[in-house]
């Protein structure tokens, strides 16, 4: 729109009064564009196969596609059901559109390049002079999880965005009320409950600590009430239908009863709360070294004793043994550098900001407030986990804005000093993002000699690119071969026969269709949850059954099938007789 009707003059004139035409800011922003390039091409030549992909996601898309609709359906694996489906339905549209998933990534894409705009604007709103904002985006999109989550599919970075978004528009709404960004702030907010369930957590007190700024800072109790009432209503109206397919089923609109013994504590309190904050503050300590992590890891339990090891909030793992990784890999990466100076600013707005009455405390004051608030729910709420680096992105980027922000104002009054250590900043945190650009594990541009064995984006075909985390190239030739001796039986439906979760279910589909473009799959006789009601009783049998390694369990029509092969990893192929 800009390119073909916007006022080319006005646009230059506005850039010239903020200050974007030194070469500095111009590199800084050049570096962002650089970084979401790589991110988008990383992304649209890898297939999705980070291991909730595999798990669940693109199941779901498959399975939606086949039925017509997004109604659950009976599965072994419960996740494809309850879970937030945001983020496939992005990819099930996508898939539609591409008749493939070659695009299945770009909504994550997406996410990363809204986030670096929305912390900016979030900067704009706390009064950050735009060099500020400008390191705002750089920080965003340089978060070395979410560099490694754009070219996937696992919604935190996607859920993030809308965090972003929803904060932004609700603070615009109080300064400058209007309906519409009242109902794009509910929108954003139901969107981002709708794309990852830890938004129910972190959430809460953003809202929280935005709704006493614009009722004690703003001097606008009732109008705020109102708002937050409407936002709250407008995203439960967003969420409404997922929530009751997930009550029809399981009796719960989040998830089954049961199911959250490994997301929430087992009890709270304080200890709770300490040992999880120092388990998580060590995950993003870690780098890609194992000497460095042993030792860091020894030294915490030297210092801190048995405070981390409490098993009602860490699955039962001591410290020592449950151990940090630091990897670029989507689930075990630090952010290193952004956790040091996220603590640094939020340490020294303590002592930068004058005591000042509540009415007075700028909105840096209650965002900051938040922000704390909402670690502290994610810590004292979930579980520690090894892979809560992962969700730890929306954290990470709403406090961007608060970092770029702090910098601002501690160096108020030294122009050039100030341009200066910014400009420095931005730098090493560009420089510092390009090592997860090249050696993602799951898709490594430069292969690195740690324990895993992915091919290149180079070396690898977008078949076997699906196996990188699963096996790599040997477990691609057996199961394209299993694939194959498929395909000669020429099969219209194909049912998968186990009672649990099977990674290789969405690989199999994806080299069954390049073999049989009509084929469909299904799952055979599911029993081990709630969701086998909703098998279709009349449903035809399937012409091949695949019985993975380990499912003892006998048929169900057990003389209608007879054995076709049994292949060497242990998956066994039936046919229907006749």
């Amino acid at each position: 729109w800009l390119w073909r009707w916007g006022d080319g003059h006005a646009l230059r004139r506005r850039l010239r009064r903020a200050g974007a035409r030194s070469v500095g800011r111009r590199l800084e922003l050049a570096g962002v564009a650089v970084v979401l390039v790589a991110v988008f091409l990383l992304g649209a030549v890898s297939p999705p196969n980070g291991l909730e992909s595999m798990a669940y996601r693109m199941m779901r898309v498959v399975m939606w596609m086949q039925q017509g609709s997004v109604e659950h359906y009976a599965t072994p694996y419960r996740p494809q059901l309850y879970h937030s489906p945001l983020i496939s339905w992005h990819a099930l549209h996508l898939h539609l559109l591409a008749g493939g998933d070659r695009f299945a990534n770009a909504a994550e894409w997406l996410g990363l390049a809204g986030c670096g705009v929305a912390a900016s604007l979030i900067a704009r709103e706390l009064r950050a002079p735009f060099q500020a904002q400008v390191l705002a985006a750089v920080l965003a999109t340089t978060l070395p999880a979410a560099v490694l989550q754009g070219s996937s599919m696992h919604g935190n970075v996607l859920a993030a965005y809308w965090l972003l978004c929803a904060a932004l528009l609700f603070v615009q709404h109080l300064r400058r009320p209007a309906w519409w960004r009242l109902a794009c702030c509910g929108a954003a907010a139901g969107f981002a409950l709708l794309t990852k369930p830890t938004m129910y957590v972190i959430g809460p007190p953003v809202a929280l600590a935005l709704g006493l700024y614009g009722a004690i800072a703003c001097r606008r109790p009732k109008r705020t009430a109102m708002a937050l009432a409407a936002v709250l209503a407008l995203a439960a109206a967003v969420n409404l239908g997922h929530h009751a397919r997930n009550w029809q089923v399981f009796g719960h609109p989040i998830a089954p009863p049961g199911e959250d013994r490994d997301h929430i504590n087992e009890r709270f309190g304080v200890d709770v709360l300490a040992a999880n904050l120092v388990r998580n503050s060590l995950l993003h300590w870690g780098l890609p070294s194992a000497k460095f992590n042993e030792a860091l890891l020894a030294a915490a339990a030297e210092l801190l004793g048995g405070i981390p090891d409490l098993p009602e909030a860490t699955l039962g793992r001591p410290l020592a043994r449950a151990g940090i990784q630091g990897r670029f890999n989507v689930a075990h990466a630090s952010n290193l550098l952004h956790y040091w100076l996220l603590a640094v600013s939020a340490v020294g707005f303590a002592f930068l900001r004058k005591r000042a009455p509540p009415t007075r405390a700028a909105l840096s004051v209650y965002l900051l407030a938040g922000w704390v608030l909402a670690i502290l729910a994610f810590s004292g709420v979930l579980q520690w986990q090894r892979g809560n680096t992962r969700y730890d992105v929306g954290l990470f980027m709403l406090g961007c804005p608060l970092a770029a922000t702090f910098l601002a104002t501690a160096l108020r009054g030294r122009k050039r000093v100030r341009e200066r250590c910014m400009r420095v900043v931005a730098g090493l945190f560009l420089i510092a993002s390009c090592p997860y650009l090249l050696f993602k594990e799951s898709a490594p541009v430069v292969k690195l000699g740690f324990d895993y064995e992915a091919e290149t984006i180079f070396a690898a075909t977008r078949a076997r690119a699906y196996f990188n985390l699963l096996g790599h190239q040997p477990s691609y030739l057996t199961y394209a071969a299993l694939a194959d001796a498929i395909a000669k039986l020429q099969p219209k439906v194909v049912g998968l026969y186990h009672a649990r979760k099977w990674q290789f279910d969405y690989p199999l589909y994806v080299l069954l269709k390049e073999r049989l473009p009509d084929v469909r799959v299904t799952y055979y006789d599911v029993w081990s949850n709630p969701s086998a009601a909703l098998a279709e009783v009349d449903e035809a049998l399937p012409d091949v059954i695949v019985k993975v390694p380990g499912e003892r369990r006998p048929l169900r029509e057990n003389t209608a099938y007879e054995t076709h092969l049994t292949h060497s990893n242990g998956v066994v192929v039936l046919r229907r007789r006749g």
